[in-house]
């Protein structure tokens, strides 16, 4: 199953991680660098983000591991939401994960914050 898929990590060493995102994306590089970015003006930081990238058809992936830290999973064929959702969670790190897809807007600067609290 491993060869199905390519990861590129560049997620920081965040320690006391509240919880992870994933995020399930296919071929919409500007729309999920909207929530990359939304996800970063969060108040909440100790975040580990892992993005799941189903079977792109460019290297508009290259760019996004460049700019954001987060671990990012390319896969070489186009497998579903639902397979890549169960992938993404053998690289969670927390007890907690919240799944995302590429074109949710987060409306307030402190969203994770309250999820934190619960």
């Amino acid at each position: 199953m491993k060869d199905k898929y390519i990861v590129f990590d560049n997620s920081m060493n965040i320690e006391n991680i509240s919880f992870d995102i994933i995020i399930t994306t296919y071929n919409n590089p500007s729309i999920l660098e909207n929530l990359l970015n939304e996800i970063n003006e969060q108040t909440l930081k100790n975040i580990h983000c892992i993005v799941i990238d189903d079977s792109p058809d460019d290297d508009h992936y290259k760019e996004i591991v460049k700019k954001y830290k987060l671990l990012y999973i390319k896969t070489k064929s186009n497998n579903g939401p639902a397979i890549n959702r169960n992938y993404a969670l053998n690289y969670v790190k927390s007890k907690y994960t919240l799944f995302l897809d590429d074109d949710i807007s987060l409306t307030s600067y402190n969203t994770f914050q309250s999820i934190n609290d619960l």
